[in-house]
């Protein structure tokens, strides 16, 4: 017997697609992976100078995971926070 697996699809309007009058559609653990990359981008340790390395494991929300690899627990904290506040918008 086979088992019926739901595939999701999340249409997002991109910024720079707006201008352009485009839609894409995107899927949502990509959505969610690229949005975390985006909080943490830039962010980097004031003592060592190093960025935190950001993993993700799982296909679908429900089981994405993320790991986080940081020099030392000050950026590790920084990056915690910057991870839980929500992606500001333009």
């Amino acid at each position: 017997m086979f088992k019926t697996i739901p595939c999701y699809s999340v249409t997002t309007v991109l910024a720079s697609s707006v201008a352009l009058g485009i839609e894409e559609s995107i899927d949502p653990v990509e959505q969610f992976k690229a949005s975390t990359l985006q909080k943490v981008d830039g962010l980097r340790c004031a003592v060592h100078g190093k960025p935190p390395i950001v993993d993700f494991h799982g296909l679908t929300l429900r089981d994405v995971r993320i790991s986080m690899r940081c020099c030392c627990r000050e950026l590790s904290a920084r990056a915690n926070q910057a991870i839980a506040k929500p992606l500001s918008r333009i």
